[in-house]
């Protein structure tokens, strides 16, 4: 609610298609990002030591949540495509998004 589309930047290293598409709500914003191996490579979630995780799971996909001092965000994987949603909105429930797509 509130967010309204604002971009969408396509981009490729050969290797990978990458899709950012921004939203905003004047002052956060949401950013959808789709990397996809054009190998038709699985995708994975890369792991950082030093961040957080709180891993969940629905409909038998593992979403992997991660609060950031400035963002928050959640990353899964579908095949060849790794998915991620960033926000800088802490009040924003990502879980319900996660649902809802």
């Amino acid at each position: 609610n509130g967010y309204a589309f604002e971009s969408m930047d396509p981009d490729t290293d050969g290797v990978r298609d990458i899709f950012r598409c921004h939203f905003t709500d004047g002052k956060e914003h949401l950013l959808l990002i789709y990397t996809v191996n054009l190998d038709g490579s699985p995708a994975a979630v890369s792991e950082r030591d030093e961040v957080e995780r709180d891993v969940r799971s629905f409909g038998g996909t593992d979403y992997y949540f991660v609060t950031g001092a400035d963002d928050q965000c959640v990353v899964w994987v579908h095949g060849n495509i790794l998915c991620s949603i960033v926000c800088s909105d802490p009040k924003l429930d990502l879980t319900a998004i996660v649902r809802s797509i």
